[in-house]
């Protein structure tokens, strides 16, 4: 997945529909080395009018990550699937619907236990 050149590949794992953990697990790594992993996973809050000019900076940097998080995905899915998502606005709100239309990856099943 990784070329030569240090960047991605255009065969990102395309989401069907199907093997939703197996598919989470692939990104998050693509997300974890694009570093916006946490982007992702706990979103961003919106800037007031009074925010500092560092406020603005950090705030600049996380819409910038959102979109790069949300280009990768955007690859990684669908048609269908890209339908269910595309009107979120941010990568979290995309992280959410996902998990709860295709289970989440995010939930630990729970194993009944047998005795022996």
């Amino acid at each position: 997945m990784l070329g030569s050149s240090g960047v991605f590949s255009r065969n990102l794992p395309v989401f069907d529909g199907k093997k939703f953990n197996n598919w989470c697990l692939k990104m998050n790594a693509i997300f974890d080395f694009q570093e916006v992993e946490e982007v992702f996973k706990n979103g961003f809050q919106e800037i007031g009018r009074n925010a500092t000019k560092e406020q603005k900076a950090e705030y600049k940097e996380l819409k910038k990550l959102n979109s790069k998080a949300g280009f990768q995905i955007h690859q990684g899915v669908n048609v269908v699937i890209f339908g269910k998502m595309s009107k979120a606005t941010t990568t979290k709100q995309v992280r959410d619907i996902l998990n709860k239309a295709y289970g989440g990856a995010d939930k630990t099943k729970k194993v009944k236990r047998q005795n022996l």
